[in-house]
């Protein structure tokens, strides 16, 4: 078993405890990636990687009001990349 972990980086183990701890709660991801300085605007639905490279996943609305609170897009759980547009404004 332990050969089997050591393949994968500790980033992308912990990703996969908390997405499938999500999936087990329904949890909305905190982080979506459209709020990343890092996300490639425009892209096509097919193509699911930031500018960094990483694979994002996508939450589809359950309803309209997951729509209208912003609960749905693409995200990533655990992002050492992440770079929040936010925090790029308030520096400036």
């Amino acid at each position: 078993m332990n050969k089997l972990l050591k393949q994968f980086s500790i980033d992308e183990l912990l990703e996969e405890i908390v997405s499938r701890r999500n999936i087990e709660k329904k949890q909305i991801p905190k982080n979506f990636c459209d709020e990343c300085e890092h996300f490639p605007f425009g892209c096509a639905p097919e193509n699911n990687y930031c500018k960094k490279g990483h694979k994002m996943k996508f939450l589809v609305p359950d309803d309209y009001r997951a729509i209208e609170l912003g609960e749905w897009g693409c995200y990533k759980n655990i992002c050492k990349d992440r770079l929040k547009i936010a925090d790029l404004l308030e520096d400036n």
